[in-house]
């Protein structure tokens, strides 16, 4: 089938950049500008070794004729036609031209469940910029004007995308020469991504709502699954199935388990494990994948990371050749990594794998929905039998603990496995929360880089590089920065800083350290002793306070969640966003709790199964959709983070904010519980924005307010109670797009004004003493009684009609206690709330939020 001047490699890249030929077709010859020809740009594309570039232009562009000659320019069509959800049987073409300078629509918009409608009049589109710079869509005009979607994108915009794309892919070149293809290929789609995520892809139909990126990707994907799968039937005489496709998941399960179930949670050193915990379990799926397409790997070929077209959240999903050696290496390769995953964990994680062979039929638009659901159907199963490849071989369900006859006893902070000696740390602690805490915690902050290193090492070797074994063979480590020419060919090098270079693994984490405005807030609050007391235990070198303080001993370290609840931000005086900014001028007041967020977003599952119709549901549009949302929580939470809004005082340089994980669809952070609640809101305003304010995506939360030394092992099933009744809220027949506050939940919209409005004037009557806080909590007891009498809140069961003597209680209590003199203006807004007993119904979270505020 192939010429022997063709490989695998080449077949991938060729089928990656297919889709080149629309984005430069579209500036062509645009106002006299030079434009390169495709067979220029290809035929100068850096490659690594091994890659010949001549032969990838001549690929594409034999692909790019009405009857491609070769059989590689015909696989192409194939992967591409399959891509969009086309069948190459049928007699289908490729879709090569879209809306002159038209942007890429956004995909979410597309999703509709009860609320919105599929009209196919898209009213977002995305702006042509790079996606480290913006993942927002911008939406048109609706003041009667002309549609911006309907005023096609600047030609000059266009043609200053190309330009940046051609210079920055030249300043490449020198160092992708260098690279093994593995790591050629990851610095090459972190790059693609970065650039073609906003652009148009043309085969989207009637509306423009693939990106080049995601379609390119899955057709290079494809590719090398049919190219490997006839490469197999060749060396086997054998015709082509007419299921060529394997599409393989796994699902990683005991996440939330695994991270919080720690002892001893509130040390310096210990704050770090959440965050490394989280980490390493997403270097665990890595690896995982990373085995499995070795051991999958027919022959003499090599599965490249290209298969995998969907990986967050703990879960993955892989584009296989269906070969019956591939097949074969599935089976062993489920054993093998259950043993190792039971031996290591114990089984407190698992890996739950499901695969199915699939032919394009099944990858048509009209079929690929149905696809889709039964494979993560038959996925969901696989946890009802997470142990049962291992039990299947006889393989002891008895845990060997080999402790040493002069053992350290139990490891304190996980409970599981034998502690090492001679820690740096009071706490007797086992190698691995040793290496998560000392390495992953401590070597996170000040590095952008980790290797994936498929070698055995022994454990001094790992000791010495600052490594660990993760799986199989595989090893980690953390660098500043990689020399040039230093990566060898079983290494591979991972970027979680952002696209620049390399393959790019965002870190959904942020670990608060500890900053002189801190020291400095802390000494004016007479709070340093208090605080940095456990910080200085877990200095081996017993300095006091004063040489804390003037040797800068606290710089690097992070903040424990006792720093973290006396933050600024947390009990600083400041009343409202605009007032009281001058940092010196604030003093301590409310009580200094912890906020801890969980959010998901609402119906999932129906938004992959039924989002999109039938007739327009493609793997591509499968892929966008995953990514996109992936992307939101581990890069763009980030970004809201680090970049603070100054334009509120809650909400400047959020660092404070402890993220334990984000990514998939969900997310977990701990801080000071002020900033908390008013965070919240702004995520999940950036997140309606995210996904065009599309009624059918929504957002559901739990935030729980704790004391900081309650156990985050019984924090994190608390928060979880308080996010499921989120999701079990109902208003106006509608459920879930809600948030849970001090056991009282309501819709995100009321959450706002609660806050923002109400929360912030009962604020300033206590703390100016209009009001004492007596009242606040009477008016509690009153909101209390009259959800009881109306039967609502959590009291929809439980109506008892003699509570609505709360009523005559109100009034009589306003007459006896409230005072026109002292409240001013203020008077009718309190009076109101007799007048209007409804508005008692959500008066729990602004009373908490102020009373907290003013309590010491």
């Amino acid at each position: 089938m192939t010429s022997p001047n063709l490989n695998q490699q080449e077949i991938i890249l060729a089928a990656l950049l297919y889709d080149l030929e629309p984005f430069r077709k579209t500036l062509e010859n645009q106002n006299g500008q030079d434009i390169s020809s495709l067979e220029k740009c290809l035929s100068e594309w850096p490659t690594p070794t091994g890659c010949n570039s001549a032969n990838i232009a001549k690929i594409v562009q034999d692909a790019y004729q009405d009857q491609p000659e070769s059989e590689e320019g015909k696989l192409i069509i194939e992967a591409s036609l399959t891509a969009f959800g086309l069948n190459y049987k049928s007699g289908s073409t490729v879709p090569r031209k879209f809306d002159q300078f038209s942007g890429l629509r956004s995909v979410f918009e597309e999703i509709a469940l009860e609320k919105n409608l599929h009209t196919h009049q898209s009213s977002w589109r995305y702006p042509l910029i790079t996606l480290d710079k913006n993942c927002y869509p911008e939406k048109d005009s609706e003041n009667g004007e002309k549609l911006r979607s309907e005023i096609p994108l600047s030609k000059v915009d266009w043609i200053e995308h190309w330009r940046n794309f051609q210079t920055d892919l030249n300043n490449r070149k020198e160092k992708w020469a260098s690279l093994s293809f593995s790591n050629y290929l990851g610095a090459l789609l972190a790059f693609l991504e970065n650039y073609w995520w906003c652009l148009p892809s043309a085969g989207s139909k009637d509306i423009l709502d693939v990106s080049l990126y995601d379609h390119a990707y899955l057709t290079a994907a494809l590719a090398q699954a049919l190219w490997l799968h006839r490469q197999a039937r060749e060396q086997q005489n054998s015709p082509d199935s007419q299921e060529p496709f394997i599409l393989l998941g796994g699902d990683l399960s005991g996440i939330q388990d695994y991270i919080f179930n720690i002892d001893h949670s509130f040390s310096a050193g210990v704050s770090k494990l959440f965050r490394a915990r989280s980490f390493y379990l997403q270097l665990l799926t890595k690896v995982a994948i990373l085995e499995l397409l070795k051991e999958c790997s027919p022959g003499e070929f090599r599965l490249e990371s290209i298969a995998k077209i969907m990986d967050a959240g703990g879960r993955f999903i892989l584009l296989l050749p269906n070969t019956a050696a591939v097949a074969e290496s599935l089976k062993e390769f489920q054993v093998k990594l259950q043993k190792q995953l039971y031996q290591k964990f114990k089984g407190l994680i698992g890996l739950n794998i499901y695969y199915k062979q699939l032919g394009y039929n099944e990858f048509d638009l009209a079929s690929f929905n149905d696809t889709l659901n039964s494979f993560l159907d038959e996925l969901d199963k696989q946890k009802l039998t997470k142990l049962q490849q291992v039990m299947d071989v006889e393989f002891s369900p008895l845990f060997k603990k080999n402790y040493s006859a002069k053992g350290e006893g139990n490891c304190q902070l996980c409970n599981t496995y034998e502690a090492k000696p001679n820690t740096n740390s009071e706490l007797r602690r086992c190698q691995l929360c040793d290496f998560q805490i000392e390495i992953i915690g401590t070597k996170i902050p000040h590095n952008d880089y980790f290797i994936l290193e498929d070698v055995e090492k022994s454990e001094k070797q790992n000791k010495e590089d600052n490594a660990e074994n993760l799986l199989f063979k595989w090893n980690v480590r953390f660098i500043k920065e990689p020399k040039s020419g230093s990566i060898s060919a079983k290494e591979l090098i991972f970027n979680f800083v952002d696209h620049k270079d390399y393959a790019f693994h965002p870190l959904a984490g942020n670990l608060p350290s500890i900053k002189e405005e801190d020291i400095n807030f802390w000494q004016n609050e007479d709070l340093l002793k208090q605080l940095v007391e456990k910080n200085l235990s877990d200095d081996q070198n017993n300095v006091s306070i004063e040489d804390y303080i003037r040797d800068k001993k606290w710089e690097a370290k992070s903040k424990d969640f006792g720093m973290i609840a006396h933050s600024r931000q947390g009990i600083a005086n400041e009343l409202s966003p605009k007032e009281n900014k001058n940092v010196e001028q604030v003093s301590k007041r409310g009580k200094p709790f912890l906020g801890v967020f969980k959010a998901d977003v609402d119906n999932l599952g129906f938004i992959f199964s039924t989002g999109l119709p039938k007739e327009r549901y493609s793997i591509s549009r499968f892929a966008s959709l995953s990514r996109m949302l992936n992307y939101f929580f581990s890069v763009e939470l980030m970004c809201l983070i680090e970049d603070g809004d100054d334009s509120n005082y809650y909400n400047p340089h959020k660092k404070d904010i402890y993220v334990v994980y984000s990514g998939g669809d969900d997310v977990f952070f701990i801080g000071p519980w002020v900033l908390i609640v008013h965070f919240a809101i702004q995520l999940r305003e950036k997140f309606q924005q995210f996904v065009t304010e599309n009624p059918d995506i929504t957002l559901s939360a739990g935030i729980g307010v704790f004391r900081h030394g309650y156990p985050i092992k019984n924090i994190a099933p608390d928060t979880d109670e308080l996010l499921e009744q989120a999701k079990s809220f109902p208003k106006d027949l509608q459920h879930k797009n809600a948030v849970t506050l001090f056991q009282q939940t309501v819709h995100w919209d009321d959450f706002r004004s609660l806050i923002q409005e109400e929360a912030i004037w009962w604020d300033h009557l206590f703390y100016e003493g209009k009001v004492p806080t007596a009242l606040g909590y009477r008016f509690l007891e009153f909101s209390d009684q009259y959800q009881r009498f109306m039967g609502i809140g959590k009291y929809k069961d439980k109506k008892d009609v003699k509570a609505g003597r709360c009523l005559s209680q109100m009034a009589y209590y306003f007459a006896r206690n409230v005072k026109a003199d002292k409240l001013g203006s203020d008077i009718n807004k309190l009076i109101d709330y007799k007048d209007n007993p409804e508005k008692m119904e959500n008066l729990r979270i602004p009373l908490f939020y102020s009373l907290y505020r003013n309590r010491n």
